[in-house]
C-alpha cells in the first residue's frame, strides 16, 4: 500500500470554502434546514427557539460514570516485617548447623528473603546476608516453612519478608 501522492483527476475551478467562510455563511445566510433566527456555530436541525438563556452551543451530554470499583489487589507482593512474618508461621524448620561451620567456629545470623504465595507456601528464597558456610542450610530450611495466608481486604495475597536464622556455638 503506497502512501504517496496521486495525480488529480479533475481541475477545480475554485477552492473549497474554508471553515471560517463556512461559519460566516451560517451566520449571514443560514443553512438549509436551520432555524430562521439561528446563531453562529449552531447545529443543523437543533432547536434554539424557546429555550431561555440559550446563547451558544449546547454541550454534549456527559456519559454516565461507571460505579466505583475496588482496585484489583497488587500484582507485586506486599512486604511484611520479620516479626509479623515469623509470627504467622504454622510450620518452622530449623537449619542443621553444618559440621564444617561448627569446626571452623563460624557463628552469626543469616537473613533470607522469602516470597510467600496466596496459600502460605514459600515459592522462593534468596540470601540477603550471611556467612557462606551457613547460607545454604538456611535457604533449605526457609523453603520448608509454611505460613497462614496474608489477607488484604479479605482476599489472600502474595507477600515477601525476611527470615532470620541465628547460628550460635
Amino acid at each position: 500500500m503506497s502512501l504517496g501522492f496521486r495525480a488529480p483527476t479533475a481541475i477545480l475551478r475554485s477552492l473549497p470554502p474554508t471553515m471560517e467562510e463556512l461559519s460566516e455563511v451560517g451566520a449571514l445566510g443560514g443553512m438549509a434546514g436551520g432555524a430562521p433566527d439561528g446563531f453562529r456555530g449552531g447545529v443543523l436541525g437543533s432547536i434554539a427557539e424557546g429555550v431561555p438563556g440559550l446563547t451558544g452551543l449546547v454541550p454534549a451530554p456527559v456519559p454516565p460514570q461507571p460505579p466505583d470499583v475496588e482496585p484489583p489487589p497488587p500484582t507485586t507482593p506486599g512486604h511484611i516485617s520479620s516479626g509479623v512474618l515469623q509470627g504467622s508461621a504454622i510450620r518452622r524448620v530449623e537449619p542443621i548447623y553444618p559440621p564444617i561451620a561448627r569446626s571452623a567456629r563460624v557463628a552469626g545470623s543469616v537473613q533470607v528473603e522469602v516470597v510467600i504465595d496466596e496459600h502460605g507456601h514459600v515459592v522462593s528464597a534468596t540470601l540477603v546476608q550471611g556467612h557462606p558456610l551457613l547460607s545454604q542450610v538456611a535457604l533449605d530450611a526457609a523453603r520448608q516453612w509454611k505460613f497462614r495466608p496474608t489477607l488484604l481486604n479479605g482476599e489472600p495475597i502474595k507477600v515477601t519478608g525476611v527470615l532470620i536464622f541465628n547460628f550460635r556455638l
